[in-house]
């Protein structure tokens, strides 16, 4: 994908200028207007919303397309900044919105997973389910999100890469997070059986950790849906998207 590292003082910074500017060449995009905001880990909301409609597109569609490439004109030089000093606790935010896409009322699941300060892994993905409540819309994207820190663990544990306990999946919604650890298994749950019982057992072997967080903390959120401006920059920061810093 065009990633450039570069060694600072204070670890890694990955960016893909080069990448962009041939996405800006491409398009016949030269000297567009710059926007603070892809569309009203940072464009991945966007680019998940989009790709649906990539077998039919529409005019309204590729004006997005030109909005989120506006916006990456106007962060050409950010990045992702890999601090060095960084402890190896993997933790994972995880949300979900409910019912957000007007078409079919289906739900957006996101997770950002962190080795220490350093964000690995984010993903942000339709899912395929329609969800009767945002509890469920939540634990489906806790499940989504335990099985990519299962794969993580088991990739650190190949490379002898010690962790200091076991990971922890951080999450906004207080019915969801009661669901990991509650023995009982409610009829209401019963079409979400499978990601009910793999869930529960990492819990209950002590492989993971749900833990509840508040909304304003939640740095999944800028994955499930779009951001006013200020909120969009906020989280951004927290996720160590940054211009890079002197060498």
């Amino acid at each position: 994908m065009g990633v450039k590292v570069v060694r600072t003082d204070h670890g890694l910074f990955l960016s893909q200028r080069k990448y962009i500017e041939d996405i800006v060449d491409w398009t016949l995009m030269t000297g567009a207007k710059p926007v603070p905001t892809p569309l009203a880990v940072d464009i991945a909301f966007a680019i998940n919303k989009l790709a649906q409609f990539s077998a039919t597109p529409t005019v309204n569609h590729w004006a997005a397309v030109k909005r989120v490439i506006r916006y990456l004109i106007g962060t050409i030089d950010k990045g992702l900044q890999f601090h060095h000093h960084s402890s190896l606790v993997l933790h994972a935010f995880s949300d979900s919105d409910w019912g957000g896409n007007k078409d079919d009322r289906s739900s957006t699941s996101a997770y950002v997973v962190f080795l220490g300060k350093n964000p690995i892994s984010w993903s942000s993905k339709k899912q395929s389910v329609v969800a009767k409540s945002s509890t469920e819309a939540e634990y489906r994207s806790i499940s989504a999100t335990a099985s990519e820190l299962c794969w993580i663990c088991n990739l650190l544990l190949e490379l002898a890469v010690p962790l200091s306990k076991p990971p922890v999946i951080y999450c906004d919604n207080l019915g969801a997070t009661y669901v990991t650890t509650k023995p009982i298994f409610h009829s209401c749950m019963k079409h979400l059986e499978i990601d009910y019982h793999f869930v529960r057992q990492l819990v209950q072997l002590g492989k993971l950790r749900v833990s509840h967080i508040s909304s304003q903390d939640q740095l999944a959120d800028v994955l499930t849906k779009a951001l006013p401006r200020s909120d969009f920059g906020r989280f951004l920061s927290k996720i160590s998207v940054s211009y890079q810093p002197p060498y």
